[in-house]
């Protein structure tokens, strides 16, 4: 993977562009749908409404099953927490203080935006928005999972917290925020469709190419945006928080990588394990205080014992899993994701400074490094070798950028 990074105006133009194109899209499938609406003769669906109702279902529906997931997953307003809670460094205030510092530095009114926190072990946030805050307040959030406020101090949640409100004010894609729209124009070309085309699987097959097609063209500019909230995290938060922040949620990503090929090794050594048994013991060994990679293996391989004892003791419990293991293309996936895994542990990785102060020195080195090493990453992770067909850039081109536009710029 090549090492290089854009510039902010580079990125900046690219960001232009894809607001252009999410204009233009949206104007032209929006005409499209009132012209097919007008057009259509819907009397034609009078004897078939039970096809119609599936269609606008194909259309709609699993996109807002999965909005509603985000909406009604466990979570919790950060201002109705107790006034005596806290997460590792961070007391109900501290977290309060975030948000609003944030949101006074960026231009955001108080209450314009919700702040919740999740149940979540792992170290992540995440930003949701319709473009309709002003109209729902539950449609315009950032999330942050419990085990990023165990991980994180105030400087570096500071750079977290601007990140995902970046999503939201600084550089939403049109085309992502006005989804509600595009819900309702899939839906209307759909069922208009349908009174032309007397078969609604060809008709859902011509709706699945096209949401498919101009979902991975609009994905392309995902990284784009990613390396623009991060440097407004940086902007916000100071470079060396971000770079911390940075550094921490990458680490974070490579125990969780550990932990997984150690699952996955398991199974392949004959263990009877199928993906909700993975994901259980997963989410079981995972502490929200963020074990190392040693301690989180350690904690797994007492799991794996406990539930091969329960296995094999539970005949019953045997035969059912054994009935309803995973099907053959799920074992396909599997195997190919414990490959990855296995290659990238196999990978040589840059050696740390060992004072881990994680400060702007401590940074240099790894700069250094890096730079004379381009092809090494820092983490045993996929991403960090190589981001390429990625949503988001890998954690030694996120430092790499900061480092650029944040730290050499004011020298």
């Amino acid at each position: 993977m090549s090492l290089s990074v854009p510039k902010k105006k580079e990125l900046i133009a690219e960001y232009s562009y894809a607001q252009k194109c999410g204009k233009f899209a949206l104007a032209l499938e929006t005409t499209f749908a009132l012209i097919f609406l007008a057009s259509s003769n819907f009397s034609r669906l009078s004897d078939k409404l039970d096809q119609a109702i599936i269609i606008i279902g194909i259309s709609i529906l699993p996109t807002l099953l999965s909005l509603a997931y985000l909406l009604v997953k466990n979570k919790k307003r950060i201002r109705d927490l107790k006034p005596n809670t806290k997460y590792g460094h961070l007391a109900k205030a501290d977290i309060l203080d975030v948000c609003d510092s944030v949101c006074n530095k960026m231009g955001i009114k108080p209450g314009e935006v919700g702040f919740y926190i999740t149940a979540e072990k792992q170290i992540n946030a995440s930003a949701l928005t319709l473009g309709l805050g002003y109209l729902i307040k539950n449609l315009q959030v950032v999330m942050l999972n419990r085990a990023t406020l165990h991980a994180l101090k105030k400087q570096e949640l500071t750079s977290v917290v601007a990140h995902e409100l970046a999503h939201i004010y600084r550089y939403p894609l049109i085309f992502q925020q006005a989804l509600v729209l595009r819900l309702f124009n899939s839906a209307a070309i759909s069922l208009s469709l349908l009174t032309y085309i007397p078969n609604i699987f060809i008709v859902a097959i011509i709706n699945g190419i096209y949401q498919g097609f101009i979902s991975t063209w609009f994905g392309r500019f995902s990284i784009t945006i990613e390396f623009l909230c991060d440097d407004c995290g940086a902007e916000i938060a100071g470079a060396e928080a971000a770079l911390r922040a940075e550094f921490l949620i990458s680490k974070h990503a490579e125990t969780l990588s550990d932990a997984l090929y150690y699952l996955l090794k398991a199974k392949k050594d004959g263990q009877n394990l199928n993906t909700k048994d993975l994901a259980r013991l997963l989410d079981d060994s995972l502490s929200y205080d963020c074990l190392s990679s040693e301690e989180l293996t350690a904690q797994i391989e007492g799991n794996l014992k406990n539930h091969q004892a329960k296995t094999q003791s539970n005949f019953l419990r045997h035969f059912v899993s054994q009935f309803f293991n995973d099907n053959l293309e799920t074992e396909k996936e599997l195997e190919e994701e414990f490959k990855d895994l296995e290659r990238s542990r196999k990978r040589t990785t840059l050696g740390l400074p060992s004072n881990h102060k994680l400060d702007l020195s401590w940074f240099k080195e790894i700069i250094t490094k890096m730079r004379s090493s381009p092809e090494t990453p820092i983490f045993r992770t996929q991403n960090d070798f190589n981001d390429d067909g990625s949503s988001h850039p890998g954690p030694r081109r996120r430092i790499l950028y900061l480092w650029q536009e944040f730290v050499e710029k004011q020298h």
